[in-house]
């Protein structure tokens, strides 16, 4: 299945006729028929002949699952090793969407391979980094690659392509860098990679720099190692001086965002960040304290952010202690802004702020730190006396989506006794808990039967015997128990 650039062979009798639902399915059956390695090679060799233009693409489920029967008949391993050839042919000539079957089944069977892709086949490797500038096979290509982009071979070819003077291009290559940052591993190997990345931090093109920022959010989202990493290389210096400019210059408006959500990433993965870049905190608070002059994007990433950074216990620490010694880190002014975002506004804004402020709440180690207890508590008591009661009129409310986020709060804050106690003390709470008839779906009744079994685990004095015993009942009947109404017999006059 050759690209319409690759040239057909007019002499192949398969170039005569098109390709459909019947024939992969026929093409299948023969196989399963007489399912030998000759027999799948045969047919592995007529695919990869035929012209792209003779496909019916209605087809390609089809076809997609003839080329995995085919693979699992001969193994992958056996492909690789006796094959080769033929696999690179398919990968350098066939249809993006069929590399992406192939690229695909690497993925999943890549233990199997990887030593083979790294050393003795690495051609195999190269050519599908060689495709990786294809739409239709790029995500696919970007995750195999990052196991391999540490080797020379295959980081030269990605450079390589890097000289391309299309910035669409570039960033599918720019995706492998940002895998490999989320990976956090040896980044020291991949250094040139990262480099280009940055390198696009200095274009006069606004959707150039977006993009590039964007990338090294998510890539700085999961790793302390490559946080450390991106402020060895000074790349966070330069992404702070986009930042300090953006907030002098009003008109720079659409990068702030994205840096934002880098700095709001990079503080989770290091909280000393947030002392080291202290105009991003600055930012950030003013955001939440003027959040209904927002933009609903803007507004939901000001609480997505703080939520995730105040998530840690470290960074708790930090910022309460920023609240006693700086007036610009109010977090009692932030937490009511959260408690009021979180009753006003259209309804899919709010379960954005509930679910963000379950991020900022929930106890994320096994061992919970004591001064993060205290300090989350005090935030909590800042959203407002009449908070739960708010959030108990949620578990009611008409709409799927709040109530199930208004529960998994529930869940979040349930891991510390003294919400367990606010919660069981305040009215109308058992009564919406135990209700079985508000949940409809799988999800919110599964979240509803959770919220019950730590209310029991917890074993809290607040909750009376009465209410014990109605809640071990709800327990023991099972998440997906049906109250039966009473049947009233009618007898005829």
């Amino acid at each position: 299945m050759r690209d319409n650039n690759v040239d057909s062979n007019a002499g192949s009798p398969t170039n005569d006729s098109t390709y459909n639902v019947d024939t992969f399915y026929e093409m299948k059956q023969r196989l399963l028929t007489e399912r030998t390695e000759a027999k799948a090679i045969e047919m592995l060799q007529k695919l990869l002949s035929h012209n792209v233009e003779h496909i019916d693409w209605d087809a390609f489920p089809d076809l997609k699952d003839l080329i995995i029967c085919i693979l699992d008949t001969v193994g992958l391993v056996s492909v690789t090793e006796k094959h080769q050839i033929l696999v690179l042919n398919g990968i350098n000539n066939s249809h993006p969407k069929v590399v992406d079957v192939l690229v695909d089944y690497y993925i999943r069977h890549i233990n199997e391979v990887y030593e083979m892709l790294a050393n003795s086949h690495i051609a195999v490797t190269i050519a599908f980094a060689r495709r990786v500038c294809d739409f239709d096979c790029a995500g696919s290509i970007a995750v195999l690659l990052t196991r391999f982009a540490s080797l020379k071979l295959v980081q030269d070819e990605l450079l390589n392509q890097l000289n391309s003077n299309r910035a669409e291009i570039r960033f599918r290559i720019h995706q492998v860098t940002t895998l490999v940052m989320k990976k956090g591993d040896d980044l020291h190997k991949t250094g040139d990679l990262i480099s280009r990345l940055a390198e696009e931090l200095e274009s006069t093109d606004i959707l150039i720099q977006i993009n590039a920022v964007e990338m090294f959010a998510d890539g700085a989202s999961q790793k302390t190692s490559t946080a450390k990493y991106l402020l060895s290389t000074g790349i966070v210096d330069q992404l702070n001086r986009l930042f300090i400019q953006c907030t002098e210059q009003p008109d720079a408006g659409f990068l702030y965002p994205a840096l934002i959500k880098f700095f709001g990433h990079l503080s989770v993965a290091n909280v000393e960040c947030l002392s080291q870049f202290p105009k991003f905190l600055d930012s950030l608070f003013d955001l939440i304290y003027h959040f209904d002059r927002l933009d609903a994007s803007l507004r939901l990433l000001a609480f997505d952010t703080l939520g995730a950074v105040g998530s840690t216990d470290c960074a708790k620490k930090f910022l309460d202690r920023q609240h006693n010694n700086s007036t610009q880190c109010d977090m009692r002014r932030a937490m009511n802004a959260f408690s009021v975002a979180i009753a006003s506004g259209p309804i899919d804004l709010r379960v954005r702020h509930i679910n963000a402020l379950s991020m900022m709440l929930e106890v994320k180690d096994e061992v919970e730190d004591a001064d993060a207890d205290v300090i989350a508590q005090k935030w909590f008591n800042w959203l407002g006396e009449t908070f739960p009661s708010i959030v108990i009129s949620y578990l009611s409310k008409p709409f799927n989506d709040i109530r199930i986020s208004s529960l998994r709060l529930l869940l979040a804050l349930f891991d510390h006794n003294w919400a367990i106690r606010i919660f069981c003390s305040a009215a109308g709470f058992l009564v919406s808990i135990l209700n079985r008839n508000t949940e409809r779906n799988a999800e919110g009744k599964q979240c509803k039967y959770d919220v019950i079994c730590k209310l029991i685990d917890s074993g809290d004095s607040m909750i009376s015997p009465e209410d014990m015993t109605r809640l071990k009942m709800y327990r023991r009947e099972g998440v997906f128990y049906v109250e039966r109404n009473p049947q009233v017999d009618m007898e005829n006059d």
